[in-house]
């Protein structure tokens, strides 16, 4: 899990050795003046190719809440390449109305990696795992 504070610089180094390509798009933050942080593979950001490093740096401005993170490169999130991004508003009235937080990412659990299922998929087609 990822903690800031809100209007903190958010600096996150990236060491591939996933075997594969990867990007992580930080899902709900607004990249004003930062785009190319936003982790759209081919499209706001070249791919982090295996072996390399990368360093985004960015940061929420005004922004706080939960929000989540996540590979935006073929199925890699299904695999478990996801997690929690919380950004906290240290002035925040409600701060001390709790006494624990709790932070629970939920998503699909495939009893495979999503490279087999992916390769099915298409050997079999899209119809063959609808449900119409």
């Amino acid at each position: 899990m990822i903690r800031a504070n809100k209007g903190d610089q958010i600096v996150i180094h990236i060491q591939n050795n996933l075997g594969d390509f990867t990007t992580i798009h930080w899902h709900g933050i607004f990249q004003r003046g930062t785009t190319f942080y936003d982790g759209v593979a081919g499209q706001t950001q070249c791919l982090i190719a295996t072996g390399t490093t990368f360093t985004y740096n960015f940061t929420g401005g005004e922004q706080y809440g939960t929000y989540w993170w996540h590979s935006h490169f073929r199925s890699q999130y299904v695999d478990g390449l996801r997690g929690a991004l919380i950004i906290h508003d240290p002035k925040d009235p409600y701060l001390n109305d709790y006494d624990e937080e709790f932070v629970m990412t939920l998503s699909d659990w495939h009893h495979e990696e999503s490279e087999s299922l992916v390769k099915k998929r298409m050997a079999k087609g899209y119809d063959g795992y609808n449900v119409n």
